[in-house]
This record gives structure tokens, sequence and C-alpha cells, in this order.
């Protein structure tokens, strides 16, 4: 046994200096922080890194181990469950089924945190994602490449502000396209009394905005024979006047009508 135990880990050993290696360990002591493969008796001999927090004495720990690097503990039994494959020498043209790929990494300026990539058909596709700032606030962002030099980023501030913006490779800003904060939608009757105007108080879901928004209104296509202009009044964070009107002031009418209209608010 203790001859198949050598040669095992001389396997292990030279593998792990061409790819990394996932396994599950048991933690054996927290202060030196010490980790084994379940089936030695012996602890490494480098001290890993911990991405998950603290860990207990006992615990089963996925750990990444690649030959001269720290070793990481990346998930635990019943926790986080993060793995990574690796395919060694594929012939051209061979269908590789898609394996997910999920590895942790130091934060930084322009650096990712975490690269998701997903192989098919020997293609690689990445993103990114990692925590940063935008307008003086926390805020995560996701990145997704086109190619080697153009990408797209995602960023959603602790604000709940969205925006895409695209690279080129300088890298500079192609286009940026921020995304609404709030929106909301929904339709109204407005009923004539006889009159040249009417008028319908509309109110939004709660809490929806935090400023007053953009609102657009028109009347439904078929609902009216009639020259008729609407228009959004009094126009605030929860809600607004709807208002139909003769047009040119001229004239009456009666009758129920129905409006629709659509609320944006851009920014925080």
């Amino acid at each position: 046994m203790d001859i198949l135990q050598t040669v095992y880990k001389i396997i292990r050993e030279e593998i792990s200096r061409w790819v990394p290696t996932w396994t599950w360990m048991t933690v054996t002591s927290t202060n030196p922080l010490r980790i084994k493969y379940d089936h030695e008796d012996e602890e490494l001999d480098l001290e890993p890194d911990s991405a998950i927090g603290e860990v207990l004495v006992g615990d089963r720990v996925f750990v990444k181990m690649r030959s001269g690097e720290t070793p990481v503990i990346v998930g635990r039994a019943g926790g986080a469950y993060l793995e990574e494959y690796a395919k060694l020498g594929s012939s051209s043209g061979e269908n590789i089924d898609p394996l997910p790929i999920i590895v942790l990494g130091p934060s930084g300026n322009q650096e990712p945190s975490i690269r998701l990539q997903r192989i098919v058909n020997e293609n690689v596709f990445e993103s990114y994602f990692y925590c940063t700032s935008w307008n003086n606030m926390p805020a995560a962002a996701l990145v997704t490449r086109l190619d080697s030099t153009n990408y797209s980023r995602f960023i959603l501030s602790a604000e709940g502000q969205a925006s895409v913006n695209t690279y080129d490779a300088s890298p500079t800003v192609t286009a940026t396209r921020p995304l609404p904060f709030a929106t909301a939608t929904g339709t109204v009757t407005v009923t004539g009394t006889g009159t040249n105007t009417a008028a319908a108080a509309v109110s939004f879901p709660s809490n929806r905005f935090t400023s007053t928004p953009i609102v657009a209104a028109t009347l439904l296509v078929g609902s009216t024979g009639a020259a008729i202009s609407v228009v959004a009044q009094s126009v605030s964070s929860s809600g607004f006047t709807m208002r139909c009107t003769r047009d040119g002031q001229a004239g009456t009418f009666s009758g129920s009508y129905t409006c629709q209209w659509i609320a944006i608010q851009l920014g925080v």
C-alpha cells in the first residue's frame, strides 16, 4: 500500500505541474491552517489560503492545487462547490462537451475576481465578474468578450443603477447605454362628462420611483372616433393625472376612453 501511495503521489505532482487539480481534503488544524488528502496521513507542507473564510477542524474542503502555487480552499462540503475541468491534447475538430469553469482570483484594478468560462467545440467563451465602484458607490461588474479586443461591461451599483458599456482594445468606451432605474406601464379609463375635457388619477406602484419620472401617454387606438388629445399632468414620484381634451378646445365629448401610459426614471 505504501508503494502505491508513493506512485500515486508522484503521478499527482507531475500532473499538477501542467494543469490545476481539484480535490476534496480534510482540515486538520486551523492555527496554522493545515489540510491533508483523505487517503494520506501526512498534512500538506504548504499552508493553504482560504477563499471561503474561516474553516473548522474536520471540515471537508474542496481545494485547488497546482505545482509551485499555494493551495486554495474554494469550497466546503454542504457549501460552495467550485470545479475546474482541464483537457489535454484535444485533437483538431474533436467535439468537447461544454465544460463550466469557475476560477477565483485576486481583486484589484482591472483584475477580475471570478472568471467564468465555457468551452464548446474547442471555442472558449469567457466572462468576468468583479467588484468595482461607480459614481463613488460600490458596484459589481460583469464583462463579456466578443473577441480578443472588443467587450461589453454590465455594471450594477449598490443603489440599483445599471448600465452597459462597450469597449475596444484601447480600452476606450465606444458606447454607453444606461438602463432605466425604474419603469412602470399601465392603462387608465377617462370618462367624459359632456364638457371639452376630463381627467383621471393614476397611481404608480408603491416605492417604484425615487424621483419624478418621464411619462408618455397616448389614446388607445380605436377607443374613439373624436379628435381627442391626451396629456400627463402633475407628474410626481407617486403618480400623475391623465387628461383628455377635445382638440381645439371646441365641442364636448362623453363616454369612456382608454389611455395607455409608460413612466421611466433613468437615474437614481
